[in-house]
């Protein structure tokens, strides 16, 4: 996919949060949507073409954001893995569960996770690391 076609979906259950990181990365020229929980997410995968699925870790429901990224990664291998959370032993977790998954610590800078998201993005499926800024 072309940059101007990459479209991110956005797992985020604080709306306030979920608005500005969004913003952020339409403004570097993303297409986002936005989920507030696996459920949602889960929804959108199974009915959008998506090239990363950028969720947090801690989330309301009952699925958290490693098992959406488990999921995803099973039924949607395609779609790169981005991971975030203000957690330092979540995103070890992450790191240890998902090994390729780009790995972001809170609060994320928009501007950073789109040049890592875009690097990430250009290069061949099989190609992706821990991508941790």
């Amino acid at each position: 996919m072309t940059p101007d076609r990459w479209t991110i979906l956005l797992v985020e259950d604080e709306a306030l949060i979920r608005l500005a990181v969004a913003e952020d990365l339409r403004g570097q020229g993303f297409q986002v949507i936005e989920a507030k929980d696996a459920a949602d997410a889960i929804t959108v995968l199974n009915a959008t073409p998506i090239s990363l699925l950028f969720t947090d870790v801690q989330m309301t429901g009952p699925t958290d954001g490693l098992a959406l990224a488990a999921w995803a990664k099973d039924k949607r291998p395609e779609v790169l893995l981005a991971i975030t959370s203000g957690d330092p032993m979540s995103l070890s977790r992450a790191r240890e569960q998902f090994p390729t998954a780009l790995i972001l610590p809170k609060p994320v800078d928009g501007a950073v996770a789109a040049a890592l998201f875009r690097r990430h993005l250009r290069q061949p499926p099989s190609r992706g690391q821990n991508g941790a800024a």
